[in-house]
């Protein structure tokens, strides 16, 4: 990836040359298409800045007179993907959490990891991501949030949390049972039963009960 390597390269002192060549090669094709749709937005500013202006937290400062909106956001935010999320109904169940609970567990053990190595290269690049993606919810009207489709960025993000902090536990108990000689059959057998109901809940979420 294009800013993962130049934020490497950057963090980590190494020689930034071919990184930066990596990211031309990336870069350009993107602008070529971009292109036409960049120029529309140059002649017509207001078609890219209406909705912006319209939901913007800036209304809601102004009317409280404090930063009580970004905290609410803040708060609505946090508990999405374990807790109480998007209450439309367009974008899932409302008020359902954006995470099964059990890769919602997951998904939190993986936010501590990357936060405790918050300093590697990889942890911040993926922290900044997960930062980034959040805000257009966190600086959007209070009233709509969380809403799911605005930090859809985030997704990725959030499951690779999940999944990262599921290998580390795979890694941890097979460690554990090293006594046994039956340590690896043991953690790929509770580590597929793991996997096993989190895609069978999912499955009878998005393909059953939605419909």
């Amino acid at each position: 990836m294009c800013s993962s390597d130049l934020f490497r390269s950057v963090s980590e002192r190494q020689r930034p040359g071919k990184s930066i060549l990596d990211c031309l090669f990336f870069l350009v094709p993107c602008l070529l298409v971009f292109a036409p749709l960049g120029a529309h937005y140059f002649a017509h500013p207001d078609d890219l800045l209406a909705r912006t202006a319209e939901l913007h937290i800036g209304k809601a400062v102004e009317a409280t007179r404090s930063a009580s909106p970004l905290w609410e956001n803040i708060g609505k935010y946090a508990l999405m993907f374990n807790a109480r999320g998007d209450s439309n109904p367009r974008h899932g169940f409302p008020g359902a959490p954006q995470l099964d609970f059990l890769t919602a567990i997951f998904y939190v053990l993986g936010l501590v990891y990357f936060l405790r190595f918050w300093k590697k290269s990889y942890a911040t690049f993926v922290l900044l991501w997960f930062a980034i993606g959040l805000q257009a919810g966190l600086l959007s009207e209070p009233s709509e949030a969380p809403n799911a489709y605005r930090t859809l960025m985030v997704a990725p993000v959030a499951f690779f949390f999940a999944a990262t902090a599921m290998l580390l536990s795979f890694n941890i108990l097979r460690h554990s049972l090293a006594i046994s000689r039956f340590r690896i059959a043991l953690s790929l057998t509770l580590t597929g039963a793991l996997i096993s109901y989190s895609l069978a809940i999912n499955y009878r979420t998005y393909f059953i009960k939605r419909p």
